[in-house]
């Protein structure tokens, strides 16, 4: 279900893996069947080395080499939270950011009691830098994939049953086929700067609108 899922009629998609450490199973292809067969040479692993920070990475290096402007998504299966990474997600939301990469979690708990943190605790706010590296790093601690969802706009799946990972799927098929576009320009800042963002649909403010939280700005040198 996972190419139908995540690439839909004309995309393609990368399998890498992580646990104590990140590889590349499968570069992209819009082969359904070698995606498939990617998973199905997957194997269990200890929960101790999940570096998912890690992983995300060599993602955004396999996405940049595709040719051409697509939009591009990211799939984290795992934990919630990330264990032994050396990247540091505060170094690495700026560019993921930049790359204008969407992504999406589906998660699990292999323990009874899961690690847990309300989605409303983390709202950055624009012009502390400082603050907002705290707070993706606290976030990043407690629970990685609700860092890289809401940095990116993305979206968060829990399951615990192969049924609900299959009813999961499906409403990730729609989220990911159905999400709209939108860009602007920010005036440049003279020191790197959280921007909060929020959207609303006019006539509709009742209306769940999913994107992300907001983005950096920060002036360039001259010649950069």
């Amino acid at each position: 279900m996972i190419p139908e899922a995540v690439v839909g009629a004309n995309g393609q998609a990368a399998v890498i893996t992580f646990d104590r450490q990140v590889n590349v199973v499968q570069n992209f292809t819009s082969d359904a069947d070698a995606i498939t067969k990617a998973f199905d040479t997957l194997r269990p692993s200890d929960n101790m080395g999940g570096r998912m920070i890690d992983a995300v990475g060599p993602a955004l290096k396999l996405i940049a080499g595709l040719p051409g402007s697509r939009r591009a998504n990211i799939l984290m299966i795992g934990e919630r939270r990330d264990r032994g990474s050396k990247e540091k997600l505060s170094d690495l939301i700026p560019e993921i950011q930049h790359a204008g990469v969407t992504i999406y979690s589906l998660t699990y708990s292999a323990y009874s009691t899961p690690f847990t943190i309300k989605p409303e605790e983390y709202e950055p706010t624009g012009g502390g830098l400082l603050q907002a590296v705290t707070e993706v790093a606290r976030l990043a601690k407690e629970n990685t994939t609700e860092a890289l969802t809401d940095a990116t706009g993305g979206r968060r799946f829990r399951f615990e049953t192969k049924s609900k990972l299959e009813n999961d799927l499906i409403r990730l098929e729609t989220e990911i086929h159905s999400r709209y576009f939108l860009s602007f320009t920010p005036e440049l800042d003279p020191a790197p700067r959280f921007h909060k963002l929020q959207l609303q649909i006019k006539n509709h403010p009742d209306a769940v609108v999913r994107a992300r939280s907001g983005y950096w700005s920060a002036a360039t040198a001259a010649g950069n």
